[in-house]
């Protein structure tokens, strides 16, 4: 009877839609008219139940999408579709599904195209979004998926990860990272990071790293990621890794000129190991070795005149073992470089192609220096020699690598053994507790040079006198222009007055700590020699 009427009100003959095998737990069907980016508005419909079957009258020609809703929320969908003249059996989606909403307040969503990236490494093309005043509802999301809703609006890109962000983001760049890794349930992880330049050493082929500001990763499930961000630092790049995989290294600027609409694909590799061995001359084996690895990021020069070589940045460090052994586990399929470094046997560096899983590396040295370091004529242990370079070779230099010499502490008996940097420079003997002494090393190759004894000398004890007592530690930074920064402090003995005890002759900064605060003295920078040795050195204090 009710059929009936419907049809008669309706002005049609016979014009049901009727679905079988309608799963027990819906409680609620609803039907509704669709418009694109349009919020759906529920319409009248008749709706018959009987068992599983479900016979629903409609408004013939209308397009409309059909809810089967349960319980807590979530439903079955079927449409968008035009309503048909004629009786129709139509079959319906198992998959069910569910409608999130993100703050959009502030960003007048309803004016805009809301479109939406699937998490899924299979794309499901239903989820609509749809914009109000002050939000915007993704309908029809399936139960336990996740994606990515976005608009773009002069020049902006506008973003969240629906189920996972509570408001709208804004960016001048995003993309959405499918990651395929060994283990389907392994998590994705991503960083953003970019090379920095020393603004003192341009020309240096090896690069601190650091996270790229205003820019962020997302999760998007276990095996997607949003990533979006402004600026793109030049040579960045997105690191791309999960569980038991090696990175994949994509460069960032690739990622974010391509459109937000069109997701990445990353396949994850199995991770790589690289086992290695460290020998001296005669293939000794270099027990204790710092063995550096290097990723290359920039191509190998095409052309004699860039003669510098392409540019790297850290990954890893380790020592080798009592038999010159190393390994490095959990890499990608890059370039690498592998430095090794030994204070009496020398460095060497090797290129580690991908395919490439064993390296043998030979130290090389210019040469030996050997010398005692003294104190009042009586052997000093403990004392650290560093060979340091030249500062202007230093500034000009490629490869700082190239250039640094060994280092090594004085045993019981006060004597040392370090390799000599082809390039010559400096070797710088103490610090810490005990005073500084430099010594000019020659360049060449293959010598063996014997400094004999080296007398440390004394420190340069001053009397710091202050013209007020603001009851503060004094500070001393030095020597400026020199190699190996210190600092050091003096000891307050009286109001106004403190012992300070310079480890070296040179320019030295002095100011004065007071917790977490400052003062600055006035001169705020002195030279000090060894002539000023038990003087007083006075100072006006600065407020």
């Amino acid at each position: 009877m009710i059929l009936a009427l419907w049809l008669v009100a309706l002005g049609v003959a016979d014009p049901a839609v009727t679905y079988d095998r309608v799963p027990a737990e819906v409680v609620r069907i609803q039907v509704y008219d669709w418009r694109e980016e349009s919020i759906p508005l529920e319409t009248p419909a008749a709706v018959d139940r009987a068992g599983d079957v479900v016979s629903i009258l409609g408004r013939s020609g209308a397009n409309v999408i059909v809810v089967f809703a349960r319980a807590d929320g979530a439903y079955l969908i079927d449409g968008p579709f035009r309503w048909p003249d004629t009786v129709t059996r139509r079959v319906l989606d198992p998959r069910w599904r569910r409608s999130i909403t993100v703050d959009a307040s502030g960003i007048a969503a309803d004016e805009h195209t809301i479109r939406w990236l699937s998490a899924e490494a299979e794309a499901d093309a239903w989820t609509r979004c749809v914009g109000e005043a002050v939000r915007v509802t993704c309908w029809g999301v399936r139960v336990g998926a996740v994606g990515v809703a976005y608009f773009e609006s002069q020049g902006r890109l506008w973003s969240a990860v629906v189920g996972g962000q509570t408001r709208f983001r804004s960016s001048a760049w995003g993309r959405l990272l499918i990651v395929r890794g060994p283990s389907p349930d392994a998590n994705a992880r991503v960083r953003l990071r970019h090379p920095v330049a020393s603004a003192q050493r341009s020309r240096s082929v090896r690069l601190e790293t650091q996270d790229v500001g205003q820019a962020a990763s997302v999760p998007v499930g276990k095996s997607a990621i949003w990533i979006a961000g402004n600026d793109i630092p030049d040579d960045a790049w997105v690191e791309v890794q999960v569980v038991g995989s090696g990175p994949v290294y994509l460069p960032m600027r690739d990622v974010a000129e391509g459109p937000a609409s069109l997701p990445v694909h990353v396949a994850v590799p199995d991770s790589r190991a690289i086992d290695g061995a460290v020998s001296g001359r005669g293939d000794v084996p270099a027990a204790g070795s710092v063995v550096t690895l290097f990723r290359q990021f920039q191509e190998r020069p095409t052309t004699t005149r860039d003669r510098d070589p392409p540019r790297r940045v850290f990954v890893a460090e380790k020592t080798t073992d009592a038999g010159g052994a190393f390994r490095f586990e959990q890499l990608g399929e890059a370039d690498y470089e592998i430095v090794a470094w030994h204070p009496q046997f020398g460095r060497a560096s090797i290129a580690v192609t991908p395919g490439r899983d064993r390296v043998h590396i030979h130290l090389q040295s210019a040469g030996v220096v050997r010398g005692r370091v003294l104190s009042g004529g009586r052997p000093v242990e403990g004392v650290d020699v560093i060979g340091v370079p030249d500062q202007e070779a230093a500034r000009n230099a490629a490869d700082l690598l190239d250039l640094k010499g060994g280092d090594a502490r004085t045993g019981r008996d006060g004597r040392f053994t370090v390799f000599l940097a082809s390039a010559g420079g400096e070797l710088r003997l103490g610090g810490g507790r005990f005073p500084v002494r430099r010594m000019a090393l020659p360049r060449g190759t293959d010598l063996s040079l014997d400094l004999g004894d080296i007398e440390l000398g004394a420190p340069i004890a001053i009397s710091v006198v202050l013209d007020d007592d603001p009851a503060c530690s004094v500070r001393a930074a030095g020597p400026a222009g020199r190699t190996g920064l210190q600092v050091v402090r003096g000891n307050r003995v009286a109001p106004g007055l403190h012992t300070v005890i310079i480890p070296e002759p040179g320019v030295w900064e002095f100011g004065l700590s007071c917790g977490q605060q400052e003062h600055a003295l006035s001169p705020g920078v002195m030279e000090i020699l060894p002539a000023m040795s038990g003087k007083e050195v006075r100072f006006t204090v600065r407020n």
